[in-house]
């Protein structure tokens, strides 16, 4: 082989290796377990994320939309990617499902559809907002839990927002006994004529 060809092969397995495989488009549904970048050999980093995601509600009433805001609190660090889903204490298992707006955020399908959100391109921002809809049933202790990555080797896992509790179901639903109730009386008090 033509030694100027091994210099290329070589620089191209240097520069590129076999299980470095980025996502710039944010199509990381290979993430959805263990919520990892898939960066080849880069670590997470340990230090203290400089991001924050917070929620608007830190409780939820069945099918409640709240929504989550991811921000970085250091120009240092843009987010470039994200990947952001909703959890259970100790669990993988996604809850609920997002509803995105506008093009930098898309749906991912982990388990059931739209149960994460990641980016759409690697673009630099300092800000996500998402919305986020609530099971319908009783969990304890869900979280918000992100993956956020300022460049291809600095990157944070287990960026997490506020624990989430179980209100109730729907406070509209609650109210519909009552509400029946008052229309009967209605109807008995004064019946149509």
């Amino acid at each position: 082989m033509d030694p100027s060809l091994w210099c290329i092969v070589i620089t191209a397995g240097i520069l590129f290796p076999p299980n470095a495989a980025a996502y710039p488009n944010g199509s990381i549904v290979v993430a959805c377990d263990d919520m990892m970048p898939q960066h080849g050999d880069t670590k997470s980093q340990n230090s203290s994320a400089p991001y924050n995601l917070i929620v608007s509600k830190t409780n939820y009433y069945a099918k409640d939309q709240i929504i989550v805001t991811l921000k970085n609190t250091s120009a240092d660090y843009p987010i470039e990617g994200f990947f952001i889903q909703a959890r259970q204490q100790n669990s993988n298992t996604p809850l609920g499902y997002f509803i995105v707006t506008g093009n930098e955020v898309q749906t991912l399908t982990c388990k059931t559809t739209a149960s994460a959100v990641s980016h759409t391109s690697d673009s630099s921002k300092s800000e996500v907002k998402v919305t986020w809809v609530a099971p319908a049933s009783n969990y304890t202790n869900i979280t918000l839990r992100a993956t956020v990555v300022s460049n291809f080797s600095i990157f944070w896992t287990d960026v997490v927002s506020q624990s989430i509790t179980y209100a109730g179901a729907s406070h509209v639903m609650a109210s519909f006994p009552i509400l029946f109730i008052n229309a009967m009386f209605g109807f008995l008090l004064f019946p149509w004529s």
